[in-house]
Formats: C-alpha cells, sequence, structure tokens
C-alpha cells in the first residue's frame, strides 16, 4: 500500500515539473516573439566588415554620406526614405546599391568632434589668458614661449583629433553592402 502512494506521489511531481517546464518554454517563445516584433524594422542595410565581423546598420530614417563610383569628388548625404532588392532611396533620390563607392561612418567610441573641439578652445583660451594674465601684471611678459608652444600644439592636436570623427569605409575587399528585406 505504501508503494501504491508514493508512486502517486512520484507522479504527480512528474506532471508538475513537466507542465513547469512547458510553461517555461511557452514563457521564453512569448518572450522571444515579443521582443523581435519591437526590433523589427522591416528594412535595413548592413555595411558588413569582411574582416572583423563589425557591422554597421542603417535604417529608414537614419542620415547617411556616402560617394558614387566614378565620381570621387562630391559626397552625398541625406536619410535614408526606403529600400528595395537593388537601390535605396536618399532623400528623394534613387542611388544603386552597385554603384555607392564608399559610406562615411560616425566613429562611436568617442566623441573626435567635441572633444577636438574641446582642445581648440583651450588652445585659443590659452594665449588668451597669458594676454589678461599680463595686462593684470605689468611685470610678467604677456606671451611666453612655452605658452605659444601648448597653445599651438593644443590646436593642431585638437583639429587632428576632430577630422579623425569620421571613418571612410570603402566598398570591396574590406566591406560590402547588403540590403536585408524581411
Amino acid at each position: 500500500m505504501r508503494t501504491g502512494g508514493i508512486f502517486f506521489v512520484y507522479l504527480y511531481l512528474v506532471i508538475v515539473i513537466k507542465s513547469f517546464l512547458l510553461m517555461k518554454k511557452i514563457f521564453i517563445l512569448v518572450a522571444i516573439i515579443f521582443v523581435t516584433s519591437i526590433t523589427s524594422e522591416g528594412q535595413v542595410m548592413i555595411l558588413k566588415n569582411k574582416k572583423h565581423h563589425k557591422n554597421i546598420i542603417f535604417k529608414k530614417g537614419d542620415a547617411i554620406t556616402y560617394i558614387l563610383k566614378g565620381d570621387d569628388a562630391y559626397w552625398k548625404s541625406g536619410t535614408i526614405d526606403s529600400f528595395d532588392s537593388t537601390f535605396l532611396t536618399v532623400s528623394n533620390v534613387i542611388v544603386k546599391v552597385n554603384n555607392i563607392a564608399a559610406i562615411e561612418v560616425q566613429r562611436k567610441r568617442m566623441n573626435f568632434a567635441q572633444d577636438g573641439g574641446m582642445l581648440m578652445l583651450a588652445g585659443i583660451s590659452l594665449p588668451l589668458l597669458s594676454l589678461l594674465n599680463g595686462l593684470i601684471d605689468w611685470n610678467k611678459p604677456r606671451f611666453s614661449k612655452g605658452g605659444l608652444i601648448t597653445s599651438a600644439s593644443l590646436l593642431v592636436s585638437g583639429f587632428a583629433i576632430s577630422l579623425l570623427a569620421t571613418k571612410k569605409c570603402e566598398i570591396g575587399e574590406k566591406y560590402a553592402l547588403e540590403i536585408l528585406i524581411f
């Protein structure tokens, strides 16, 4: 009689555990469907880095700066209006994906433009502060050689850093463009 009671307890525990695992699977499935429905755009263009597998995704409404093949002198920019399998529309201009030679991408790790601007501002401010200090105290020289060298190095380094704010991604060996419509 005891073995029969243990069997029913065992059967009850198996049913409870299996129903818990089934509920867990259903919850995970519902969560995955919910997250993918929120994040899916339907149309994206991917700039694929072939070597490092770091992709840059462009969606409808994103700003893009590009240059066409054979038109090396002029960078064009605008917002992406729509995608098709072979072309995209940028600010009401149809651009074939195969004709894009390079895309300009903003670097994300550091704000190069802002940091470069701050360095250039410091390079301009340093001699002005030195001049103000020299006007207040007549015994000090207005500009020192070290202050001017420091100011010039801040200006040059700030300008160089602000040039690094964007990266030119040439389509070819290292980068490839791909449009996904789903």
